[in-house]
């Protein structure tokens, strides 16, 4: 078994995180269906609206804000402004902003650090991260096509970010970097956009979508 999440509160009432035959992931040991697999506070997750720009929603946002000031009480230190203003209205992708979100909370909140480093991969089997060496291997031309504008859109997020919103990347590396101890790199960053693209969902807040990463169900299957 793993200890999953305990310091961000994650309860397991009908499973269990560990190892199988498949790679890690969430084993049921419940008999009772009014029982959940996973319990997590909402007050520790990540969280971003889908919806940027004019006419979004503002009841959404004003409540992601407060979700993630309620970070100093639950978790000892919150996001700073240029992090969550990114986070809640930066008009950029949903995964990229989400990756911002994690990036932050595995270098300054011990909790989300020690989920990082315990449970979640280090690296990704992804055509979205493939190398020019594997790319060259792929005899599908199609697929190679996709792989290589793919491969190409993450190097182009990641100079995006520090072009239009380098207090972004400031906050990253702020107090030496946290618990990373460098400055915040490319590497990093497409780690972070490739496990939002395999663990993040979605659900509602104030009634209008967003995308969360939650530790503990994204042990389970889901889809984004």
């Amino acid at each position: 078994d793993i200890a999953a999440g305990l310091g961000l509160g994650v309860e397991y009432p009908a499973s269990r995180p560990g190892e199988g035959e498949r790679g890690r992931g969430l084993f049921a040991h419940g008999t009772r269906p009014d029982e959940p697999l996973v319990r997590t506070p909402i007050g520790v997750t990540l969280c971003v609206p889908e919806a940027v720009g004019p006419g979004a929603p503002a009841e959404c946002a004003d409540r992601v804000r407060a979700m993630y000031a309620g970070w100093l009480d639950s978790l000892g230190a919150a996001p700073p402004a240029p992090v969550v203003d990114f986070i809640v209205a930066g008009e950029m992708p949903k995964d990229l902003r989400i990756a911002v979100a994690l990036m932050w909370a595995t270098r300054h909140i011990p909790a989300w650090a020690q989920y990082g480093a315990d449970v979640m991969p280090r690296a990704y089997d992804s055509l979205y991260l493939a190398t020019e060496l594997e790319l060259e291997a792929l005899q599908d031309e199609g697929v190679k096509r996709m792989a290589t504008g793919s491969r190409m859109n993450y190097a182009a997020g990641w100079t995006a970010l520090k072009a239009a919103h380098p207090e972004v990347v400031a906050a990253l590396d702020a107090n030496g970097g946290g618990a990373a101890g460098y400055p915040a790199t490319q590497e990093e960053f497409d780690w972070a956009r490739a496990t939002a693209h395999t663990r993040a969902m979605g659900a509602q807040v104030a009634g209008a979508p967003c995308a969360f990463i939650v530790p503990g169900v994204d042990l389970a299957n889901h889809c984004f």
